[in-house]
C-alpha cells in the first residue's frame, strides 16, 4: 500500500451548530502522516460530530477542514473516498453480500500498488475476519460485523482513516487488535483519528489524545498529559484513578 509522506489534516477554528444546539465550538487541530490521536470524552461531548465533519458528511457552521488541501464537504463522493475512508459509529445489517464483497467495496477507492483481491485478503487478514471470507454480511454477529467493516475501511487505503468507535461489540481480544492495526496504519504513514470510550485502549495505542467535554476541547496532549485523574474525574463525574501500567508505564484508569 502506499499513500503520501505529505498527508496532512488541518481542522481550523471549527464550529458545528445542529438545530439551536452548539455541538461543536472553535476546535481546531492539525495532523500530519504518522499520527493517531484518540478522541475520547463523556457521551454528547461531539466527538462523532467532529468525524462527520472531518469526513465531509456534516458542513460546519463555522471554520475549515482540509485534507492534503481538500475542502471533503466540497467533493463529489469518490473523490472523498480517495482522500478519506471513514468508519460511522453504526452501519447497515442488513446486507445482502458475502464478507469478501463487503471488505471489496473499499479496494475500489484505493490507488494502492496491490491488486484489489490481495488488499482484500490481507485487510480481512489484519483484523481476524479471513474465516468468514464467503459468510453472508447479514448472518454475522454485531462484532464480527464491526470488524468486516473495519476489514473494508482498512481496504480503502486512503491517507486520512477516521475511525468512530471502532472497538464498540468487540470482545477484548478483537478490540486490541483493532486497535494495534490503527496503530500500525500511522507507524506506515496514514493519519488516523478514532473517538473511543475506552480510555485505557486509546491511551495504551495512540501517539495522542483529545479530551472533549460539550463540544470543547477540555485539554490535547499525549496520552501521559490528557489521562490525569483530577481532569478526567471532574470531566466525566466521577471519581477514577490514574496509576502507571507496571510494564509499560502507560497510564491506567480505574474507577
Amino acid at each position: 500500500m502506499t499513500r503520501s509522506d505529505m498527508s496532512r489534516l488541518e481542522i481550523h477554528s471549527l464550529s458545528v451548530t445542529l438545530g439551536d444546539r452548539a455541538v461543536l465550538s472553535d476546535f481546531s487541530l492539525t495532523l500530519d502522516g504518522g499520527e493517531f490521536v484518540a478522541v475520547v470524552g463523556p457521551n454528547g461531548s461531539g466527538k462523532s460530530t467532529l468525524l462527520r465533519t472531518i469526513a465531509g458528511d456534516l458542513v460546519p457552521t463555522n471554520g475549515s477542514v482540509r485534507i492534503d488541501g481538500v475542502n471533503p464537504a466540497a467533493v463529489d463522493a469518490a473523490t472523498a473516498a480517495t482522500i478519506r475512508s471513514y468508519l460511522p459509529q453504526t452501519h447497515v445489517t442488513d446486507i445482502g453480500f458475502d464478507v469478501a464483497t463487503v471488505v471489496g467495496f473499499g479496494a475500489y477507492t484505493s490507488d494502492g500498488i496491490e491488486e484489489p483481491r490481495e488488499r482484500v485478503n490481507t485487510s480481512m487478514r489484519r483484523v481476524g475476519v479471513a474465516d468468514l471470507a464467503g459468510r453472508p454480511f447479514r448472518e454475522l454477529s454485531g462484532g464480527e460485523q464491526r470488524r468486516v467493516t473495519i476489514a473494508r475501511v482498512l481496504c480503502q487505503d486512503a491517507p486520512l482513516m477516521l475511525l468512530d468507535e471502532p472497538t464498540d461489540s468487540l470482545d477484548l481480544g478483537h478490540a486490541d487488535r483493532v486497535m494495534s492495526v490503527a496503530a500500525d496504519e500511522a507507524s506506515k504513514g496514514r493519519i488516523v483519528v478514532s473517538t473511543s470510550h475506552d480510555l485505557n485502549a486509546a491511551g495504551r495505542h495512540a501517539t495522542s489524545m483529545v479530551l472533549m467535554h460539550n463540544g470543547h476541547v477540555i485539554r490535547s496532549g499525549t496520552p501521559s498529559e490528557v489521562l490525569d485523574a483530577d481532569l478526567l474525574s471532574d470531566v466525566y463525574e466521577t471519581t477514577v484513578t490514574v496509576l502507571p501500567h507496571p510494564t509499560t508505564g502507560t497510564p491506567i484508569v480505574i474507577r
